[in-house]
């Protein structure tokens, strides 16, 4: 199903056995890039972090994206709503500080 929107919205779909590359170079020439770092490498590779009442891993590579990139960041937290069941998204402002 989200196959089908992204390609109705004429959007790039990369697939993770493809490496990061294909990512960067979309991203490079305007497409905007969503990347989720909840991916477990290892305890050598992951930094093991609380989430969502659990402990998952993720990847500490969204500073070096928006680097190689050139791109910014625009910081997405879900946060769960316990009382009314439900995920709120909160998005902040665009930034490039890193840049």
């Amino acid at each position: 199903m989200w196959n089908a929107v992204r390609r109705k919205f004429n959007r790039r779909m990369h697939a993770r056995n493809d490496g990061i590359k294909p990512f960067i170079h979309s991203v490079r020439q305007g497409f905007w890039g969503y990347y989720l770092p909840d991916q477990d490498h290892g305890i050598e590779h992951s930094e093991f972090v609380d989430f969502s009442a659990t402990y998952k891993a993720t990847l500490l590579v969204v500073g070096r994206l928006m680097k190689v990139c050139r791109a910014a960041i625009v910081p997405l937290f879900p946060v769960y709503d316990g009382k009314a069941s439900g995920l709120n998204i909160y998005i902040r402002t665009a930034n490039k500080w890193m840049i």
